[in-house]
């Protein structure tokens, strides 16, 4: 991908930060918890609000957003935000740091990661994350994902993936990029293995 390609996917729409509550929405001049700054927020404003992650409005740090209904959280997911330490990487950040920005690095990063004997799942996580980096290339053209795909296969599955060129161009289609569950490699061992 050249410099020109990114600079047009960064001025899309897809790259606006869709932010996600955090905990459940609470009514005017009610209380929140929040599970990362474990501070406690007070609704001072006339509709429902929920906490979120850091975002700057008009320069002032917020960790709250409205919610336009009553959004619910499991108090397991509100337990892992507090328990877990926070941190929030790009993109671009994470495939800087294993160095791919191209197909082949990515293709020589799976081998190598293949050869240390590495688990799919660390694997899968850094995939998923150059996949959502160049979604909007690859809802236009995905054939090297099929290549991709089949490498990680004679390592880890060992499925039948027939059609796989047609499996993932229905993927595309049905995947919205803020997706909360954004997982193709997943997607893929499911579908198939049943």
């Amino acid at each position: 991908m050249n410099n020109n390609s990114i600079k047009q996917l960064k001025s899309k729409d897809v790259f606006k930060r869709k932010l996600k509550c955090l905990g459940n929405c609470v009514d005017t001049n009610n209380f929140t918890f929040h599970p990362i700054t474990l501070n406690l927020i007070k609704n001072n404003l006339p509709n429902k609000i929920c906490s979120s992650e850091l975002h700057f409005i008009n320069g002032d740090i917020k960790y709250t957003k409205s919610c336009s209904s009553d959004n619910k959280i499991s108090s397991n997911d509100i337990q892992k935000f507090m328990a877990l330490p926070y941190l929030n990487l790009s993109s671009e950040q994470m495939l800087s740091i294993y160095k791919i920005d191209t197909i082949d690095n990515m293709i020589n990063w799976i081998k190598d990661k293949i050869q240390d004997d590495m688990p799919f799942q660390y694997v899968n996580r850094i995939i998923n994350i150059w996949i959502k980096y160049n979604y909007n290339d690859f809802v236009k053209n995905n054939s090297t994902l099929v290549n991709l795909y089949n490498i990680l296969n004679s390592k880890y599955w060992f499925l039948e993936l027939s059609n796989l060129d047609k499996y993932i161009v229905r993927w595309f289609k049905n995947k919205d990029y803020n997706d909360f569950s954004f997982n193709l490699g997943g997607d893929i061992y499911r579908d198939y293995k049943s």
